[in-house]
């Protein structure tokens, strides 16, 4: 009896553990669970999301509590809404091999930053902060042999006195030996300043900022493990007069990767007039 009872047992147990197995190779239940890790991320509680939600999707709360309980509600017009809410890839949200965050292109083109936050900056103070991260708080110099990566966090709304946020990732992350991009992230912070987008240095390992970069972890999670702080633009605080004969290149060369959104102010202030 003691035998047959604990065979019974064993196979009682590997039924309910290929039934759990089954279960989670099912690809709607993934996206479920993606969509409640999203928010998770994000900082909304499970409980909180139902206040997030338009009105066309009547989804009861207690469904949101696990990814079984969810599956049920999942369309394509929720998924659709959770990625253009969180500046997600849709794609991503399907399980497919993409990048989580949608990507900012401006490497070498620093105006086209300026363009984008344009179209979308509103009267909302803080509504934008620039992210720098990197794995020390060296300062940054053409010999620095340290990878950075460019993030922007975008205030969206508020729970009660908690942010929600969104997060988008900049191209042209790579090494600070290589002058493009120290170019590049330079002329960023320019945009930032003169747009009062507010620019942070974060402490961040290496290795969890090659995970951000290849899209395996989200940006907030990434950001949730920062250990210091420094200051990316900390360049345009001291005076020209001191600057190392790379730093007055680097002036210049900001300067004419900016023209062109000196020239649209100008036009635009005469335009005013």
């Amino acid at each position: 009896m003691g035998v047959l009872s604990d065979a019974k047992v064993l196979a009682d147990w590997l039924s309910k553990l290929f039934g759990w197995w089954k279960v989670r190779q099912d690809p709607i239940r993934a996206q479920a669970q993606r969509a409640l890790d999203v928010f998770a991320a994000h900082g909304v509680a499970q409980t909180q999301i139902s206040r997030l939600l338009p009105e066309q999707f009547a989804i009861p709360m207690k469904d949101f509590a696990s990814a079984d309980k969810l599956t049920e509600h999942l369309t394509p017009a929720f998924l659709d809404w959770v990625a253009d809410y969180f500046a997600l890839n849709r794609s991503w949200l399907d399980g497919l091999p993409v990048d989580p965050h949608q990507t900012i292109c401006c490497y070498k083109y620093p105006a086209n930053f300026a363009a984008w936050l344009a179209e979308r900056q509103t009267e909302e103070p803080f509504q934008f902060r620039l992210f720098v991260l990197k794995p020390s708080t060296q300062p940054i110099t053409p010999n620095s042999n340290e990878n950075i990566v460019i993030v922007l966090e975008e205030c969206i709304t508020y729970l009660d006195d908690q942010s929600v946020c969104r997060y988008f990732i900049f191209d042209g992350n790579g090494p600070l030996n290589h002058y493009p991009v120290i170019r590049s992230l330079m002329g960023l912070c320019v945009v930032a300043d003169r747009a009062r987008c507010l620019v942070k240095g974060r402490v961040v390992d290496e290795k969890i900022c090659t995970a951000i970069e290849d899209g395996r972890l989200l940006i907030p999670l990434g950001l949730s493990k920062a250990r210091n702080s420094w200051e990316p633009d900390g360049m345009f605080f001291q005076s020209p007069a001191n600057d190392f004969p790379w730093q007055k290149q680097l002036r210049a060369d900001i300067a004419e990767d900016l023209s062109s959104v000196m020239e649209a102010n100008c036009q635009r202030a005469s335009t005013d007039e």
